[in-house]
């Protein structure tokens, strides 16, 4: 991984920001840096915010919360880690998108760390340095906030806040009863009666394999060549994983000694799942071709299909059932932080402070959007009776098409075997003539 995707991973994974837009709350309004109406205008420590230049990007509680100076930032650092992924035609458009990005985290940031310094909340030096350890892959601060774009100094206190917003984050699962074994018990009961599927473990295998794809640089003969060389090798006792690592074009040769790990049926291309599935465990089966190129497939492990039992899943489900537990609690809680604040996007398209002070064409609006919502409703039930409808008939018309497709391959066939006796019977009648 690289630096700039672990840099990014940093800021990405310590909150999940994701979720700042998800909702927007009551309280927000929304403003403009373009020139407003004089009633829109917002004085900030003297400052007029309403005004082009202002410094600052977005007001909490008529207070300032985020800089611009903050949002160019961050918006140029996740701008230049994602660069090389953008088309040169939607730069300015994905810039724009960025920025927005960008204030979105920093507002959620700044609220989030509100409310851990009210609940007295603090990271030390020592914990900053070691929570930063734990997460950078070995990764200096120095080096971090070099990528990034800020000193040493302040980076480091970017990283101490955000460990501040998952302290607190952290405290409102603390101590929350376990969750019980008649629990888990209750819920796998429910999920296999509303999934009877979920309740069939399929049959999987676990391979490793070793592949030379054939492409322009390596053309099917060469490749072919090369496969059976291999194959050689391995007969003659060369370990697998050694070249799978120094000859396979696939990535899990580096990666895992050429391991795919466990997959079930409809998971790989057909001409590997029939290698897999049938060898024997243990066996190096000879190569063969797929899409991909020469394949050599060793099979490592086998489970047959059967029925998914309690006792084997239950530590998995009760994580899962934890996970979203503790992502709901946590949800909650900061969608009502941000419900119960004002927040003013001084960057954002403005909604005339007029339009929104006039009841009456607001109430109609809401009773337009609530009709067209039922409208759309009820189109989508149609809609859905219409495609299924649609893909009854479909399905009878490919079968018919398949009993014609028969037909005529059998027509197919009777018209080749008629050509190739009267080619037969020409070429032997131009023998005859020769000869005479």
């Amino acid at each position: 991984m690289s630096n700039k995707k672990l840099l990014m991973g940093l800021f990405t994974s310590l909150i999940a920001f994701t979720i700042f837009g998800c909702s927007k709350p009551k309280s927000e309004t929304i403003a403009s840096d373009t020139q407003s109406p004089e009633s829109v205008k917002l004085k900030v420590k003297g400052v007029d915010a309403s005004k082009s230049g202002s410094d600052v990007s977005v007001m909490v509680d008529k207070e300032p919360a985020v800089m611009k100076a903050e949002v160019d930032s961050m918006a140029e650092m996740i701008f230049n880690a994602n660069a090389h992924m953008i088309p040169e035609d939607n730069v300015e458009m994905i810039k724009a998108q960025i920025r927005q990005s960008a204030i979105e985290q920093l507002t959620m940031q700044y609220l989030l760390d509100r409310e851990a310094k009210k609940a007295g909340i603090e990271i030390s030096d020592e914990e900053r340095d070691a929570q930063f350890a734990l997460i950078s892959g070995g990764m200096s601060m120095e080096n971090a906030a070099e990528e990034s774009g800020m000193d040493v100094e302040k980076f480091a206190e970017f990283m101490k806040i955000n460990f501040r917003i998952e302290k607190l984050l952290d405290s409102k699962i603390d101590n929350l009863p376990d969750i019980t074994d008649e629990e888990l018990k209750a819920h796998f009961d429910s999920v296999i009666e509303m999934n009877p599927e979920a309740g069939k473990s399929p049959e999987t295998v676990s391979a490793a394999h070793i592949l030379v794809m054939v492409d322009e640089d390596t053309p099917e003969d060469i490749a072919k060549i090369k496969i059976d060389d291999i194959y050689q090798q391995l007969e003659e006792g060369a370990d697998f994983a050694e070249l799978a690592e120094e000859l396979s074009d696939c990535p899990s040769g580096q990666r895992a000694g050429g391991s795919l790990g466990m997959f079930g049926r409809g998971q790989m291309v057909k001409e590997f799942e029939d290698a897999a599935f049938s060898q024997e465990i243990g066996i190096i089966g000879k190569p063969f071709k797929s899409s991909f190129g020469y394949h050599i497939v060793r099979v490592d492990a086998k489970n047959e299909a059967g029925e998914v039992k309690f006792e084997d899943v239950k530590d998995n489900l009760k994580m899962g059932m934890l996970r979203e537990r503790d992502n709901q609690i946590r949800s909650k809680f900061i969608m009502e932080v941000r419900e119960n604040s004002q927040i003013e996007n001084l960057e954002a398209p403005i909604f005339s402070e007029t339009v929104m002070s006039m009841p009456d064409i607001v109430s109609e609006a809401v009773e337009i959007a609530e009709e067209a919502v039922e409208t759309v409703e009820e189109a989508a039930e149609a809609a859905e009776e219409v495609v299924e409808a649609a893909v009854e008939e479909a399905a009878e018309i490919v079968e018919d098409v398949a009993e014609v497709a028969e037909e005529a391959e059998e027509t197919v066939a009777e018209v080749i075997e008629v050509a190739v006796e009267t080619v037969e019977e020409a070429a032997e009648e131009a023998e005859e003539e020769a000869a005479e």
